[in-house]
Parts: C-alpha cells; sequence; structure tokens
C-alpha cells in the first residue's frame, strides 16, 4: 500500500510539477526501487518530449534538440530517446533551409549565407545544408 502511494505521488509530480522537479521526482523514485526501469523511461521520455515541445513552440526546433542534447547520458540512453532527438534535428535543419531557401529567392545572400553557415555550425553533417551551400556558392 504504501508502494502504490509512491507510485502515485510519482504520477502526480509528473504531471504538475515543473519539469526539472518532475524529472528529480522520477529519478528519485527510480533510485529508491519505488518504480522500475521501464516505467522511468517511459515518465522521463514524457517529461523531456513535453518540456522540449514547449520550449520548442513557434518554430524554434533547435531550442528543443539543444534541450534533448543536454540530457543526461542515462536518459539519453534509452532506446527511443534517438527517435526523439531525430525529430528536433529534422525540424531544425529543415527550418534553416527553409529561412535559407527565402533568403536566397529574396536575393539576400548575406542573410542566406549567415543563415546556411549557422545551420552548418549546430549540423554540419546534414545534406539538406550541404545543398543549401552549393547552392549558395552557384548564387554568388
Amino acid at each position: 500500500r504504501r508502494r502504490e502511494i509512491s507510485v502515485r505521488n510519482i504520477e502526480i509530480a509528473v504531471k504538475t510539477l515543473p519539469f526539472d522537479q518532475g524529472v528529480d521526482a522520477v529519478d528519485q523514485g527510480f533510485l529508491k526501487g519505488t518504480i522500475s526501469r521501464a516505467r522511468w523511461e517511459e515518465f522521463v521520455l514524457f517529461l523531456w518530449s513535453t518540456e522540449a515541445r514547449r520550449i520548442s513552440s513557434g518554430g524554434r526546433w533547435l531550442a528543443g534538440w539543444q534541450l534533448l542534447q543536454n540530457a543526461p547520458d542515462q536518459t539519453r540512453s534509452i532506446v527511443r530517446w534517438k527517435a526523439l532527438e531525430e525529430t528536433y534535428l529534422h525540424n531544425s535543419v529543415v527550418d534553416y533551409h527553409n529561412r535559407f531557401a527565402a533568403a536566397l529567392r529574396g536575393r539576400r545572400l548575406p542573410e542566406a549565407r549567415a543563415i546556411v553557415y549557422e545551420g552548418l555550425s549546430f549540423f554540419p553533417k546534414a545534406p539538406l545544408l550541404l545543398e543549401d551551400l552549393e547552392t549558395l556558392t552557384r548564387a554568388e
């Protein structure tokens, strides 16, 4: 009965506390053996994905990606974590590409150059941004 109450308190914390406090509650529940690894993963994914969604609202995908990049190693080792990260990475790259394309269409080459180089500073191997760089080189 006491364990059930502790689990319920963690569930409430996940739904009601600010992000960092919710993560702390879940981590403590796992360390104390109150919740299983599978339940910990479920709660952690929920908390981190909710926070990433909150801070990336309005198209701020890079902010969400950066949040996920700063998660602890144990959190990043969750099997479904990579897919979550990939979503934010992909959307960040597409956002840079779209901003680049708009600047290029407007013949604002210095702005287009700044956008593509900024994107490449975060995502140096992104094929879409590398293609944008080639396009920019041809346009200049």
